[in-house]
């Protein structure tokens, strides 16, 4: 008797592996599309918190803009309009995510409920979205 046939080796058959490589790929091609679809919903939202952004700041400097308009009626020779300097021009904040919220209430504030309504779909499809990604990550 040799010192080899002591020896057995526990051998994994060929297709067991092969499933696990292919689980494994497949599961990491679900993430991949999982984080494609968040980035989608995120510049979907991006891209239309700029326009509800400007319909806010629109809504909210009614007075800014009337006060100078009608300065620069009655002053037609003037170049620069002194009231800019003390007035609170309203910005509706920064094109972010985390302004969502407060852009929402803005909307609703200045009665732009079906927008405000527009948004809170695009917010929450991008927060699910993210959810999925970071469950399947998980």
């Amino acid at each position: 008797m040799n010192d080899y046939s002591i020896i057995r080796i526990a051998l994994t058959p060929v297709e067991t592996v092969e499933t696990r490589e292919q689980a494994v790929k497949g599961a990491r091609k679900g993430i991949q599309a999982l984080s494609k679809a968040a980035d989608v919903a995120k510049r979907a939202l991006n891209r239309n918190i700029a326009l509800y952004q400007s319909k806010v700041e629109a809504a909210a400097n009614v007075e800014f803009y009337a006060a100078k308009k009608a300065f620069f009626a009655a002053n037609p020779e003037a170049t620069f309009w002194p009231g800019a300097v003390r007035a609170g021009f309203v910005t509706a904040g920064g094109n972010t995510i985390n302004s969502v919220p407060r852009l929402i209430s803005q909307l609703r504030e200045f009665g732009f409920a079906n927008d405000a309504s527009e948004v809170e779909i695009l917010n929450n499809a991008y927060l699910l979205a993210k959810a999925a990604h970071q469950a399947a990550k998980a």
